[in-house]
């Protein structure tokens, strides 16, 4: 009975690991979109350089890791700000609407 209230077996156990797996995987495809964008793109947008984001992103990646939850807290701050922020505006760069 103790393992369920304070182990493996909680509510809170699973919604931390569901949150891990999902900011691992937004982080990942944060990376691999922009390994492949060029680095023009990321002059055009005005936005840090792409050594810059990439370094973030992978940093942010590893951080995940950390225990606790201000690992967490950090890498979704970074990978939502590519994600949200640079993300368009690298998509709009590349592929302008008309």
């Amino acid at each position: 009975m103790e393992l369920l209230v304070m182990g493996y077996g909680t509510v809170t156990f699973f919604v931390t690991l569901v949150l891990t797996l999902a900011l691992l995987g937004a982080a990942i495809f944060a990376i691999i979109h922009a390994a492949r964008t060029p680095e023009d793109a990321f002059r055009a947008t005005g936005k840090w350089q792409k050594n810059y984001w990439l370094i973030t992103l992978v940093v942010c990646a590893l951080v995940i890791f950390l225990p606790g939850f201000f690992g967490m807290v950090i890498a979704a701050v970074g990978v939502l700000v590519y994600l949200l922020d640079v993300k368009p505006k690298l998509d709009e760069v590349r592929r302008p609407r008309y």
